[in-house]
């Protein structure tokens, strides 16, 4: 059949939009693994896609033009409180694209090399440290639900929420 003869697919009513959750950072460095305790905690719908890596990979910007929102979650030893925030993206003059990159600058490449026209968001969690060792305790618990429940606020239409973590003690 040629092309101009293919019949035109029905358009949905509503478009799910598509999603990816990124969780940053290695479970074995204290509380920097608690970025994959918050997806855990969330039920994503239809539409949405979950990974969980230690930092983004170049490559991670060919993936990105497939949704229209992304969402790093990451833990931030000077936050006071989960949030969910527009990723702010700041041209970084003479970066050297290596093994991985910081998310802003991941999704830069996305937009400028790939076409990614998608939103991004940046959910952080607050930690106290990051060094080599397993220890998520009450405080690390409290803050993995904020930021789940926050993710959910921001992204009802996408995002469940569990609402329990076990405090790992």
């Amino acid at each position: 059949m040629p092309i101009d003869r293919i019949p035109p697919q029905p358009a949905s009513s509503t478009p799910v939009p598509r999603m990816l959750l990124v969780a940053l950072g290695h479970p074995l460095r204290h509380d920097d693994g608690v970025a994959a305790s918050v997806l855990s905690l969330v039920s994503p719908r239809a539409g949405v896609d979950r990974r969980v890596i230690v930092q983004p990979p170049p490559d991670m910007a060919t993936e990105l033009r497939r949704y229209d929102e992304v969402v790093f979650v990451d833990t931030d030893t000077l936050a006071e409180h989960a949030t969910v925030e527009p990723l702010v993206m700041r041209p970084t003059p003479g970066v050297a694209i290596g093994h991985s990159l910081r998310p802003g600058e991941v999704v830069t490449l996305a937009r400028y090399a790939y076409g990614f026209t998608g939103r991004a968001w940046l959910c952080c969690v607050p930690v106290r440290q990051s060094e080599t060792g397993v220890d998520e305790g009450v405080e690390s618990a409290a803050h993995v639900r904020a930021a789940a429940a926050a993710l959910h606020e921001a992204f009802p239409a996408s995002l469940g929420y569990a609402g329990s973590v076990s405090s790992g003690g």
